[in-house]
């Protein structure tokens, strides 16, 4: 199977999706375009992707396409495969109650007004007929879209009682787009605050990812904190005043530059900060870049006053780019952070990274015993080479003959 991409730009993603509703109506199946990528469209933003809603059942898609992947059939979605892309094309379906608050109970198979109406909001309960180009509307999506409007469909209180993460998903897209929530959808995510710890941890966290990358974080942010999510949500950041603020120039970021911009200036300690992330499921990989780029940052805050060796071990360091893009509306830094980037440009590979002058094998052939002081002796050796006080193989045998008669 070929290596399956997505991609924002790409007109054959596009071409794809045509090609896939095309065939669905040649096989006498209603189809269209669904959700997410109508609402971009409309915005006149390119879509990242694109979703197809169909009249056709599972196992007649499945018959239909000849790359299919059954990632969701038990609720009628069903991972298509098209040149190099992957498409989600989902049968019309109603669902039946929300047990858990986050799955239905179960769903039944629907027209296309009835799969619409068990949608979250009306800007993402568009369809659009790609042959037609025709845009179907059963929700008042596009008034809304006009408008700037999150605005729940149907009962609100219905809606974030189904699935109590729609709440973070609403402040996401409100924050993300700058649109108003309308007064009923957001009395109803007022009153449905508490209902948010049903819902995993993975969950959550994903959504609070895409609110803290997309830009819109400050708004986003901002909302958290008044509507008391805050402390259910982001307990471990016990001052939001100070997150918040880092978050006011609504770029886009990473994740680790957004976790970092989240977590700096909460004197979190090492521990606290990976229990943040085990709590949230994180991986492993991203805790630790978090972990060492809030490391970095609070080297940068004194990097006037370091030694050498750890500028340049710092500037070198993997993190120290997500370290820039966390701090760089801090304006208590722009000095640090000026020279810190102007001395990295003028140090040259070599001059960061020096091939070691010794190895533990060269001082175990000189003589000396092998134990743990080898580790600090050519750490303090490589210190020296950084900062230009020992420069060739002579001069590191004296430099660690000195250190080692210090030691006795």
């Amino acid at each position: 199977m070929n290596q399956v991409q997505k991609s924002a730009a790409n007109p054959e993603l596009r071409a794809g999706a045509v090609a896939i509703v095309q065939l669905l109506r040649d096989a006498g199946h209603e189809s269209f375009w669904a959700g997410g990528c109508v609402r971009d469209m409309l915005l006149g933003k390119t879509p990242a992707d694109y979703d197809i809603a169909t009249s056709a059942l599972p196992d007649q898609i499945v018959a239909l396409f000849d790359r299919c992947v059954e990632v969701g059939k038990a609720f009628g979605v069903i991972q298509v495969l098209w040149e190099n892309f992957q498409y989600d094309v989902a049968t019309f379906r109603a669902e039946g109650s929300y047990s858990d608050g986050r799955r239905p109970d179960h769903v039944e198979w629907a027209n296309a007004r009835e799969d619409v109406i068990r949608r979250d909001f009306s800007i993402n309960g568009l369809l659009y007929d790609p042959v037609e180009d025709q845009v179907i509307d059963f929700v008042g999506g596009e008034d809304d879209l006009r408008k700037g409007v999150i605005r729940a469909i149907g009962v609100p209180s219905e809606r974030f009682g189904e699935d109590a993460l729609r709440i973070l998903r609403a402040l996401r897209f409100s924050a993300r787009l700058g649109f108003d929530i309308a007064p009923e959808t957001w009395n109803a995510i007022a009153e449905a605050v508490p209902t948010i710890t049903k819902i995993s941890a993975e969950r959550i966290r994903y959504e609070l990812e895409r609110l803290l990358e997309e830009g819109g974080a400050f708004d986003g942010l901002g909302m958290l904190r008044e509507l008391g999510l805050w402390k259910l949500v982001l307990p471990e950041i016990s001052s939001p005043d100070e997150a918040i603020s880092r978050f006011g120039d609504r770029m886009t970021l990473s994740k680790v530059v957004a976790w970092s911009r989240l977590c700096l200036g909460q004197n979190l300690s090492d521990p606290e900060l990976r229990g943040l992330g085990k709590r949230l499921r994180m991986s492993r990989d991203l805790i630790e870049q978090i972990v060492s780029t809030l490391h970095c940052a609070d080297m940068l805050s004194r990097y006037d006053v370091l030694p050498i060796w750890d500028r340049k071990k710092l500037v070198r360091h993997t993190c120290f780019r997500h370290t820039i893009s966390a701090l760089e509306n801090d304006p208590a830094l722009a000095s640090c952070i000026a020279l810190a980037c102007r001395e990295l440009d003028e140090w040259s590979d070599a001059d960061l990274n020096p091939a070691p002058l010794l190895t533990g094998r060269d001082l175990s052939e000189e003589g000396y015993a092998p134990g743990p002081l080898f580790g600090r002796v050519l750490a303090e050796l490589e210190n020296r080479q950084l900062d230009g006080t020992v420069g060739d193989r002579e001069e590191a045998l004296s430099y660690v003959a000195e250190l080692a008669q210090d030691k006795n």
